[in-house]
């Protein structure tokens, strides 16, 4: 029943997307007019086969916001849930709730501790006490970063991984007011 909705829906999404082409309207303006992708209005155009759900763009959700709808779907996935139907639940795609995931760290810890996976257990630090590990030598760096910091002879030094997975020293570290804050540091073993 759901599905013929959306295949309706899209029937009439279509109709109005040729009406502005007809009009004139290029199919970036199109896209714009309709805040729809303009991959997704092209698609439709050469297809012409109203068998997909609408996917319109991304709007611009706050952090705040993220995490909210994060722990919201976490909780729902720790009660039993299936990720897809968590995502649901909580009106955003899996696709897209996942890319929050892999682009906030934050984010990611938020939905481990919501699931049951504590920060604790996996060795997280705020960047105030991962300076003892830096004190002592040790290597540290962001959870799934692709830099780690070293202190070198009294300076704290940033290292990157290159295409070939070794790292390369790229100078004195400087780092953002969000690494500072964040509490995703971990030792590197």
């Amino acid at each position: 029943m759901a599905k013929n909705t959306d295949i309706e829906e899209r029937t009439a999404l279509l109709v109005r997307i040729k009406e502005l082409r007809a009009a004139g309207n290029s199919i970036s303006r199109t896209a714009q007019i309709m805040k729809m992708t303009r991959g997704t209005v092209n698609r439709w155009i050469n297809e012409e086969k109203p068998d997909r759900v609408v996917k319109k763009m991304d709007p611009y959700i706050s952090l705040d916001e993220k995490t909210a709808i994060v722990v919201k779907w976490a909780e729902l996935i720790a009660s039993g849930e299936s990720r897809s139907d968590a995502a649901a639940s909580v009106g955003f795609p899996t696709m897209m709730l996942n890319r929050w995931l892999m682009s906030e760290p934050a984010l990611r810890v938020e939905f481990q501790e919501s699931v049951g996976k504590k920060q604790n257990n996996t060795g997280r630090k705020s960047f105030e006490s991962i300076m003892t590990d830096v004190r002592a030598g040790r290597h540290v760096w962001r959870d799934g970063g692709r830099f780690k910091l070293q202190l070198v002879e009294a300076a704290l030094m940033r290292y990157e991984l290159d295409g070939a997975n070794v790292w390369r020293c790229k100078g004195f570290a400087t780092l953002s007011g969000t690494d500072v804050m964040a509490r995703d540091w971990t030792v590197i073993e």
